[in-house]
């Protein structure tokens, strides 16, 4: 094996690598920006094509905006991000969210898995709030 073709090999492994990092860069300041004040707009814009499901974004904000129950019954609400594995164009994301309730003022602590999808050359959030 010749050096340049040596050189070219290690080239080429270092900026799969960078694109790794870089993918995954991405996708978590996507997910900290979708659940970053539980903005219904900005969430509808971070959700896949499959996600809303032909839901209009008047229709998901109007519902959300009625149904947030993590507003309604949780303050002091903090996520983190504890694991990403991603596999192509697919995510798994484990998910910590730490609350108190407003009544009782009782902690929880709950960790979440999130899917999300590569599509449209980003991510987009495709099936939130499963939990295993």
């Amino acid at each position: 094996m010749t050096t340049l073709f040596k050189i070219l090999i290690l080239l080429t492994l270092c900026l799969i690598i960078a694109s790794c990092v870089t993918m995954e860069a991405l996708l978590r300041e996507r997910i900290n920006k979708y659940y970053a004040d539980q903005n219904p707009r900005t969430m509808w814009e971070l959700s896949s094509d499959k996600f809303r499901n032909g839901i209009t974004e008047k229709e998901y904000v109007e519902y959300f905006d009625e149904h947030n129950y993590l507003k309604k019954e949780f303050k002091d609400i903090s996520f983190s991000v504890e694991e990403i594995i991603t596999e192509r164009d697919r995510a798994r994301v484990r998910i910590r969210i730490q609350a108190k309730t407003i009544a009782g003022n009782i902690k929880i602590n709950e960790v979440l898995y999130d899917y999300w999808v590569f599509e449209h050359d980003t991510w987009y959030m495709n099936d939130p709030g499963r939990t295993d």
